[in-house]
């Protein structure tokens, strides 16, 4: 198709990706006659239920014809209330509000940095600016996200991002614990790694902890340890530091 000439794509000197002509559920076909099953579920599984999943389209459809958009700053809009508290609903206690950023996991990082230090800004604790990362992270691609994100191919992208963070080692228990070492042991040292960071730079100068509840893209899928996540909501309690 000519028209493809006019897409900026990300690897240009790539061959042509297959082109979609319908997608029924979790198969995908293409215009050369081809049947695919889509394992990935859309790449980063952001649509296990399909990419064209019947409830959905007649949802959209129905929508449709009552409006296709409705600007936050002036509308309010029912079926983002409805949305809100059908997550509260399903959520762990205590998460009792929901803020939709946007439309990816970048976004949504990128609003959580930007709220904690709102709430330190507007605390009078406008000093309170450092975010603490761990190494071998993927926190997403816009500029602040991608200051806490490790991967290599954003490398050259440095000079853009800014600077307030710092690092820990990941925690990664198959990669990083000590032989001999059980689980929660290395759950304990791994969160000491977190305090250690903390108060040599100064609990004052941290927001928030940013870390990936279970390790994902860059390692694969590993979870966290033991009692890992309970002993670092303890520390950032004890310095008053968010956890995003």
């Amino acid at each position: 198709n000519d028209n493809f000439q006019y897409l900026l794509r990300r690897y240009p000197s790539d061959p042509l990706y297959p082109e979609v002509e319908k997608i029924r559920g979790s198969y995908v076909y293409t215009t050369d006659g081809k049947k695919f099953l889509d394992l990935t579920a859309g790449y980063s599984a952001c649509v296990s239920i399909g990419g064209s999943n019947l409830k959905v389209r007649s949802a959209i459809k129905k929508q449709m014809r009552k409006y296709s958009y409705v600007s936050a700053v002036s509308w309010s809009n029912s079926r983002a209330a409805e949305l809100a508290e059908l997550l509260v609903r399903k959520a762990p206690l205590g998460l009792d509000r929901v803020m939709f950023p946007g439309c990816s996991g970048s976004e949504a990082i990128e609003a959580a940095m930007r709220m904690s230090y709102q709430v330190r800004f507007e605390q009078g604790e406008i000093d309170r600016s450092v975010f603490i990362t761990r190494s071998n992270a993927y926190h997403g691609i816009t500029s602040l996200a991608l200051s806490l994100t490790s991967t290599p191919v954003y490398g050259f992208l440095k000079p853009l991002q800014p600077t307030n963070h710092v690092s820990i080692p990941q925690h990664n228990f198959f990669e990083q614990a000590l032989e001999g070492e059980s689980q929660d042991s290395y759950a304990l040292r791994s969160a000491k790694q977190l305090e250690d960071q903390i108060i040599a730079t100064g609990p004052e100068k941290i927001t928030a902890f940013v870390a990936e509840s279970m390790l994902g893209s860059l390692q694969g899928n590993v979870p966290p340890s033991g009692n890992y996540w309970k002993l670092v909501r303890e520390i950032c309690d004890r310095y008053e530091i968010h956890i995003i």
